[in-house]
């Protein structure tokens, strides 16, 4: 049998998924200069990232310099025509990327929430790059000499487009990888383009297989092409794959197994590009190998430092070496209010920044169990050697450490984990005016590391730091005690201005309308709690705990020199939480939130509102306002 359809040769079975036949001469050239026209311009954008990383750190470096030993400088303040130029520049962009489209609190409809406005736009960017790749040149005219091959030029175009997006998916999957160590950007906050990208090439093989199918339909050869083209049902397989990743992908079934999900995609994934190595041409086959590349590097690496900070060899006289196991490290678990735990891991020597993060396997709870945790302790002389981690029980690996840690309520439970790490690229607050923390549940422990860090670094730039915690749990207060006045106290030895206000959201003190808040300057204000709360949130009466408990914890927090931390009943409104700092602050005012599900979304809104209403950098004398979130939930 011989079909002559176009360029087609069925009869010597010549055609191919990219390229092959005989217009290979034809769309070769082209489609190749496309390839390669699409990793100049990631290149170009990464280069572009790098050297704004470097401009940033060059900048920060040279006004601490400027201010060192001025304590009347404001160096978070444009002080000329260039740095108010670059202001203006950085407070529209702000104004366009921070705030959040909309946004569903449902326990499914969260799940579809789409990326905040300046994820949105580089994402559309992409699109459109994409979209000029896929469709240039490839519509012909009837009188072109092309036309008999108008199913085909289309088909070949989005192969190689969609091919050659592969090995991007794979490197945005990487911890480590040449974006995170060019640009400073963590892993983790490129998990948005990682999706979007999977889900673009998702769309782009359509049109590759959609074009092809409808020519073999109008040539009446679907069945000999499925038949004896190989190469076809691997495409159609690994757009299947494809699918399947993206919808096992999805937040709401990720968060019914995440372990299952892990190494169900790391599988899907190795599958999906040995399909795409059988399906390709050999020509083509450099976008496979250069996605194995990435991956090798990013595991590679991460095996190599996970062995050095999980294998200890033992030093004679040192009492680090002696207090942690050769294999691993010794973790002691207490149970901390009805559904947290307080993990801290002994002897640790590997280095990390407040605000960091690491993974924790835990062998006796299950392998293959990986879960990212927050450090809430700050490396020190004092404490160096302790790693804390504040986990609140879910499923999975967290309700098993819970239940275990209940067995023996009397004593911590000691554990052999291990850890990889540290990862994130937390905020560097050095340059700002007043800084404002605020924290939902167990976002405490991403801002609570920076907060201490925040009050005991001397700069000339930062004058006032205000930190807000927001829980429902009364009995989680006693565990952060220590360490938010121990900050306090740092805090007022630097000369700067910092208070704490912890908010209880489901439980109020009976007969209380006025609380008074001490900050670390010895100042009081006083306040109406009716003021302080949002006027849609409800609010239950009652006492906490006791009559004297509440006297003897006043009592504590007064007795350090005068350092107390405020208590505010109900839950507050953001704009009374910002808008006083804001407003008074000299220079950039830096707000940095942790929370999960709808907290996100709310913040973003309001920081983009409240800086376009304030006409920031705009001629009115208000100054920037830097936001940084962290999204705890899965």
């Amino acid at each position: 049998m011989d079909v002559d359809m176009g360029g087609m040769n069925m009869g010597g079975m010549n055609m191919g998924g990219m390229d092959m036949g005989s217009s290979t001469g034809m769309f070769l050239a082209t489609n190749l200069h496309i390839a390669k026209t699409y990793w100049f311009l990631i290149a170009t954008f990464v280069a572009a990232l790098g050297l704004r990383r470097v401009a940033v750190v060059l900048a920060e470096h040279l006004l601490s310099r400027s201010s060192h030993g001025r304590t009347n400088v404001r160096t978070s303040r444009p002080t000329g025509p260039v740095s108010q130029f670059v202001a203006t520049t950085t407070a529209v962009l702000r104004e366009l990327s921070y705030p959040q489209p909309w946004h569903a609190t449902g326990k499914f409809a969260r799940n579809f929430n789409p990326p905040p406005l300046g994820d949105c736009l580089i994402i559309g960017l992409y699109w459109v790059v994409v979209l000029c790749m896929l469709w240039s040149n490839v519509i012909v005219s009837p009188d072109s000499d092309l036309y008999a091959y108008k199913w085909e030029i289309v088909g070949y175009r989005a192969a190689w487009v969609s091919v050659t997006q592969l090995p991007f998916i794979y490197l945005l999957s990487c911890k480590i990888s040449p974006i995170t160590l060019i640009c400073g950007i963590s892993a983790e906050r490129l998990n948005v383009f990682h999706r979007w990208a999977a889900r673009t090439i998702f769309l782009t093989v359509v049109v590759h297989w959609s074009f092809f199918f409808t020519e073999w339909d109008l040539a009446k050869i679907v069945r000999l092409e499925i038949q004896y083209m190989p190469m076809v049902k691997y495409g159609f397989g690994a757009w299947a794959v494809i699918g399947w990743m993206i919808l096992s992908g999805c937040g709401f079934f990720r968060q019914q197994a995440y372990e299952v999900f892990v190494m169900q995609h790391i599988a899907a994934a190795a599958v999906l590009l040995w399909l795409v190595w059988v399906h390709v041409p050999s020509y083509a086959s450099y976008n496979v190998w250069m996605a194995v590349a990435f991956l090798g590097f990013d595991w590679a690496s991460r095996m190599i430092w996970a062995v050095w900070i999980n294998i200890h060899i033992p030093t004679r006289g040192s009492k680090l070496a002696a207090a942690r196991p050769i294999v691993g490290y010794s973790a002691d678990a207490v149970a901390v209010g009805d559904d947290c735990i307080s993990l801290s891991i002994r002897a640790v020597d590997f280095p990390w920044k407040p605000g960091q993060f690491i993974c924790l396997q835990v062998p006796r709870l299950g392998l293959g169990q990986n879960h990212p945790f927050s450090i809430l302790s700050v490396p020190s002389r004092d404490d160096e050697s302790v790693a804390r981690l504040f986990i609140k029980a879910q499923s999975g690996l967290t309700r098993q450490l819970r239940r275990r840690v209940e067995l023996h309520p009397d004593h911590p439970t000691r554990l052999q984990v291990f850890v990889s790490g540290p990862w994130g690229s937390p905020p560097s607050l050095t340059n700002h005016d007043t800084i404002v923390f605020v924290a939902t549940s167990t976002g405490i422990s991403f801002t609570l590391p920076l907060f201490r860090k925040a009050c005991s670094t001397s700069t000339a730039a930062t004058r006032v730091v205000h930190f807000h915690w927001i829980i429902r749990d009364p009995s989680l207060l006693q565990h952060f005690q220590d360490d938010l006045e121990r900050a306090l106290l740092v805090a007022a030895s630097q000369n700067l201005h910092a208070t704490v206000t912890i908010h209880l959201t489901r439980i109020g003190y009976a007969g209380h309308s006025r609380i008074e808040s001490v900050d670390s300057m010895g100042s009081s204000s006083s306040s109406d709690t009716d003021s302080f709360m949002d006027a849609n949130a409800p609010l239950t009466r009652g006492r906490i705990h006791s009559e004297k408990h509440d006297v003897e914890v006043q009592s504590q927090v007064a007795g350090r020199h005068g350092v107390r931390i405020s208590h505010q009943i109900g839950r507050p409104s953001l704009d009374t939480l910002l808008r006083r700092p804001i407003e008074k602050a000299r220079g950039e005012t830096a707000i940095i939130g942790c929370g999960g599900h709808a907290f996100p979304s709310e913040l973003r809104n309001y920081v983009s509102r409240i800086s376009d209403e304030r006409a920031v950098h705009k001629g009115t004398g208000a100054q920037g306002i830097y936001l940084h979130i962290e999204n705890y939930s899965t």
